[in-house]
């Protein structure tokens, strides 16, 4: 998802648009060239999955971008921010991901960012 879904300016990506350098279901295929973008973009389920982060909290493998379409962001200031792919515009209300949602919502501004679309608050 990280690969499609958020415009990439060094690469000339537009937002939605798969990148040339991806090979569906095996990576990135500029790996360790990638550009500065790539290098420090860290989505939250990617970043729950670190060893340092307690088992109980690390997202579940549906949660997962290519799974659940949904990619999670969180600024400095702990808003939340969700990425939906155009052609999936309600994906963040689905399953685990959508209930996590509505409990982050009770606490944190939550905005929704669809691809090609206006951003909302959830």
């Amino acid at each position: 998802m990280c690969c499609k879904e958020p415009a990439i300016v060094e690469l000339q990506k537009p937002a939605g648009e798969w990148c040339v350098n991806c090979d569906k279901g095996a990576g990135c295929k500029i790996y360790e060239d990638r550009p500065a973008a790539c290098k420090s973009f860290e989505c939250l389920w990617l970043h729950s999955q670190k060893p340092h982060i307690d088992p109980k909290l690390r997202f579940p493998e549906d949660m997962r971008p290519d799974k659940s379409k949904v990619i999670l962001n969180k600024k400095e200031d702990g808003q939340l921010f969700v990425h939906v792919p155009k052609d999936r515009p309600d994906a963040w209300k689905k399953g685990k991901i959508g209930r996590w949602l509505e409990r982050e919502n009770m606490t944190r501004r939550v905005a929704i960012i669809p691809v090609g679309g206006e951003p909302f608050l959830m």
